[in-house]
């Protein structure tokens, strides 16, 4: 059904015009579609990695739709590739702003956290990057300021969500979300500091420590939302957190100067008690952004550690992503929903992969061309760089061209693009 649906969506796509006018009330339309042919060599990392759950192999052709009337937004994109004979929807929103501060949203949507973020440069978020496919849920976000100081404002949301059945879940365990930031926003400055929570939970497991249908009570419910803890099982030194808990501190500063904006970040991961205060030190990614005042160009540096996993008794070693109860881990998909650098090696037996990344995110904008350049190496071992180039060049107002360079070890894949917007 959902495979039919999606198909309708997609001719609706094709033949709808940019805008419509309907009682009087605007209604606007941007849409795109684009085909690519990829060379068929070794897959590339950033063939891989950091693209909504899809690889970009063979061929493939990808339509992105926004409509959007008064307060109503909806957003759906499709991707079809030749490499897995696949036909998928990458997003399908409902957006609805019942005012400037309040929105509710129901289905794929990107993470309405960590807005400073620039996910066409960056690594990967530490938590909810683009690697893969958004997570259904449905979503509640709330910002506001201060009434005696406007410079003073917070933003909070909540969410709950489903992950995708496979081997480990006879029944998909759900997802709980939530976050609150406090920032401080000055005409030339802006600071933030935020708590971001996820929380796997219920579902019936099959692979595990203790597996069986897991608790999925209301008051069970309550106990994930406070990360209360669950039963003492025997043998354990104590007794753990209901569900599969993960989040970060989340700080940036935005500095906006004569001639460019200047970016800063560092987002803690946090698996636990003791990486929650700290103990796992400087983990976590941290970046610096440049970008021109006319946003033609810009320079990003990133650095990803995560060799601080903390042994700090009674607690255990961390082995971020990986949860011995929810043995997928903090995956959708098959995918790394948080940074791709981060990878168990093993689920089902628990092997660490303690890496220090670094990371180069480039692009430089003229009217006619565009140029975009990501890099990236671990630092802690002998390894090789993964490269993703592309120019996208306008053929005219409405099409363009976009070539497309993967390289890895001795391994350069090419890539050719067309691009099409209405």
């Amino acid at each position: 059904m959902n495979f039919i649906i999606n198909r309708i969506f997609f001719v609706f796509f094709l033949l709808i015009p940019l805008k419509l006018n309907a009682s009087d009330n605007l209604i606007e339309i941007q849409s795109n579609i684009s085909f690519y042919k990829i060379s068929n060599n070794t897959s590339t990392w950033w063939q891989n990695n950091n693209n909504h759950g899809f690889d970009i192999e063979g061929s493939f052709i990808s339509s992105s739709m926004n409509i959007s009337k008064k307060n109503v937004f909806f957003q759906n994109d499709f991707f079809y590739s030749t490499h897995n004979k696949s036909f998928y929807s990458k997003y399908l929103n409902f957006n609805y702003q019942h005012s400037e501060k309040l929105n509710f949203m129901i289905g794929r949507f990107s993470r309405q956290f960590s807005n400073y973020l620039d996910d066409s440069l960056s690594s990967g978020s530490m938590l909810v990057s683009t690697n893969a496919q958004p997570i259904p849920r449905l979503g509640v976000y709330y910002n506001n300021s201060l009434k005696k100081r406007p410079n003073i404002s917070f933003k909070a949301g909540i969410a709950h969500g489903k992950f995708d059945s496979n081997k480990y879940y006879k029944d998909a365990p759900y997802l709980h979300e939530k976050f609150f930031y406090l920032i401080n926003k000055k005409t030339n400055f802006e600071y933030g500091v935020g708590l971001v929570h996820e929380a796997m939970w219920s579902g019936h497991t099959i692979l595990g420590k203790h597996t069986g249908k897991q608790p999925n009570s209301f008051k069970d419910f309550l106990k994930v939302f406070i990360s209360a803890d669950g039963p003492l099982r025997e043998g354990e030194p104590h007794a753990n957190a209901l569900g599969n808990h993960l989040g970060i501190w989340d700080f940036y500063s935005i500095y906006h100067l004569s001639k460019f904006h200047l970016k800063f970040y560092y987002q803690h991961f946090f698996e636990d008690t003791s990486s929650f205060r700290f103990a796992n030190k400087t983990d976590g990614l941290w970046g610096i952004q440049f970008d021109s005042l006319n946003k033609n160009s810009g320079l990003l540096f990133e650095f990803l550690n995560t060799t601080n996993c903390c042994i700090d008794p009674p607690y255990q070693a961390d082995n971020y992503y990986w949860n011995y109860q929810y043995r997928s881990g903090w995956r959708y998909k098959d995918n790394i929903v948080g940074n791709a650098f981060v990878n168990p090696i093993n689920n089902d037996n628990n092997v660490k992969e303690k890496i220090k990344l670094a990371h180069v995110g480039a692009y430089f904008n003229t009217k006619n061309m565009k140029l975009h350049l990501l890099t990236s190496r671990k630092i802690h071992l002998s390894d090789s760089l993964k490269t993703k180039f592309n120019i996208t060049t306008k053929f005219n107002d409405n099409v363009y061209i976009d070539l497309l360079i993967f390289n890895k070890n001795k391994f350069t894949n090419y890539g050719l693009g067309l691009i099409y917007n209405f």
